[in-house]
């Protein structure tokens, strides 16, 4: 699957292009029709309006992330790696700290 981004400043709107290149250099274009709806499954959520089967829905995000970089559009996304490594840094710069006290103590003592 494919997807393509552009804006259109005239009417304000993005506008998206879903399809599939076939193998026979022919392309299958797909509509996505976002509607309103009310209906809740509860409080929290509202209705699936959109079932994607795995491979698709797979190949949907991959094709719709590329899109979406394509024109400037990137969502900052904090992963594990990105919380540990804040933690390190915040704990290297308290080690630091500690260790020029410690020295600055010594050297006070040895005066």
């Amino acid at each position: 699957m494919k997807a393509a981004i552009q804006y259109d400043m005239l009417h304000r709107s993005y506008e998206i292009g879903l399809w599939v290149e076939n193998g026979d250099g022919s392309v299958t274009p797909y509509i996505l029709e976002l509607k309103r709806s009310d209906k809740k499954i509860n409080d929290l959520m509202p209705i699936p309006t959109t079932r994607l089967q795995k491979p698709v829905g797979d190949q949907f995000f991959h094709a719709l992330q590329l899109a979406l970089s394509a024109v400037g559009i990137s969502p900052k996304i904090e992963t594990a790696t990105d919380g540990e490594l804040k933690a390190t840094k915040v704990h290297l710069a308290d080690m630091q700290k500690l260790m020029y006290f410690q020295l600055d103590s010594a050297r006070k003592q040895q005066s």
